[in-house]
């Protein structure tokens, strides 16, 4: 329905890609924050395309866009690491990634509220490409 693949991992997906861009543009930072990667699209003109990659799948796919404070959205290394082999960008299955991370945070939040939703909740932010999800449940 979202045009995402969502067939099964790869065995070896965890090392594919490489730490090239990362080391190359984020090299003092320990963890990088989706505001980070942000600020060096405005900045870059010759590998801009390559920045796009990660805050894409960040703030698409996974969904997550807090910008600032201590819990600003961390880029994962998996999209950090697929800058660098856009083959695997292209044939890696983010639809499962994105509805396995969708389900943590669904989750994460049912135990936060030990599972009892105590009042009617108009609107319930779900992170992640839950659009599929949305449309199949209304009709």
């Amino acid at each position: 329905m979202s045009g995402l693949d969502c067939r099964t991992y790869l065995e070896d997906y965890r090392d594919s890609g490489s730490q090239k861009f990362k080391k190359k543009h984020f090299k003092n930072l320990n963890r990088v924050r989706l505001k980070d990667v942000k600020y060096k699209l405005k900045k870059m003109v010759s590998e801009r395309r390559h920045a796009m990659v990660p805050y894409f799948l960040v703030s698409i796919i996974v969904g997550e866009t807090k910008n600032s404070g201590k819990n600003a959205t961390l880029v994962d290394s998996l999209s950090l690491r697929s800058v660098n082999d856009l083959e695997f960008c292209a044939t890696f299955p983010w639809g499962r990634y994105s509805f396995e991370h969708m389900l943590k945070l669904i989750a994460h939040t049912m135990r936060h509220i030990d599972g009892v939703v105590e009042r009617e909740v108009s609107i319930w932010p779900v992170q992640g490409f839950c659009i599929p999800i949305e449309v199949s449940a209304v009709y």
